[in-house]
């Protein structure tokens, strides 16, 4: 009879990891459940609007519809579904490497919002290990016929890690694209563990 071996470092590792996830999913701002826990299928993937109304008043990308540099490469970005309760399965990135340069593109096309409205463009991430300063990302936004709106932005994790970054906003209307970034490449090790866990465009 062979013997089986377990090797107790390795599930050590995988139960820290469950435990970190499952902690993760119960700090998780109200905010962020409840835009979340509305949303429909739509165009987008997602999107959330009010009962009898023809105004979206949410669209939403995942991770896995941005342009993430590196995020092909396993050694660089973890991916990994949410533990967070909802109706519908979402997977998050966590980066592996605190040091890698950070790069995360998003687009939306105009004629996806309702014309009229003013929308407000947001990342919703994570830093597992806050680190002991405040470091700057830089958040572009880039209308159409537009000069790009370029700011550098502290980020200031609230309770349990969870950052929400406003990239700025813009008035719906007419057509072309929306594009949106968030990069650092400052080089110090405080990335490790970062999360992209979403990018909303909701009514302001």
């Amino acid at each position: 009879m062979g013997t089986l071996r377990i090797d107790c470092h390795q599930v050590i590792k995988a139960s820290s990891k469950r435990e970190r996830e499952r902690r993760m999913a119960a700090e998780a701002p109200k905010e962020l459940l409840s835009k979340l826990s509305g949303l429909e299928d739509g165009v987008l993937g997602r999107y959330w609007k009010k009962r009898d109304s023809s105004c979206i008043d949410h669209l939403v990308l995942y991770p896995r519809a941005l342009e993430i540099a590196g995020g092909d490469d396993p050694t660089i970005w973890r991916w990994f579904w949410s533990a967070i309760p909802l109706p519908f399965d979402v997977e998050f990135a966590e980066l592996k490497v605190g040091t890698y340069q950070l790069g995360v593109k998003g687009m939306l096309r105009m004629d996806q919002f309702t014309p009229g409205r003013n929308y407000n463009i947001t990342f919703w991430l994570r830093m597992k290990d806050p680190a002991g300063f405040q470091p700057v990302v830089t958040v572009t936004l880039e209308l159409p016929h537009s000069q790009p709106i370029v700011n550098h932005v502290p980020l200031i994790p609230g309770p349990g890690g969870w950052v929400k970054l406003n990239a700025g906003g813009f008035p719906a209307g007419g057509d072309g694209e929306i594009k949106f970034s968030l990069t650092n490449d400052d080089g110090i090790d405080w990335k490790k563990g970062l999360t992209v866990a979403a990018v909303f465009a909701s009514i302001a």
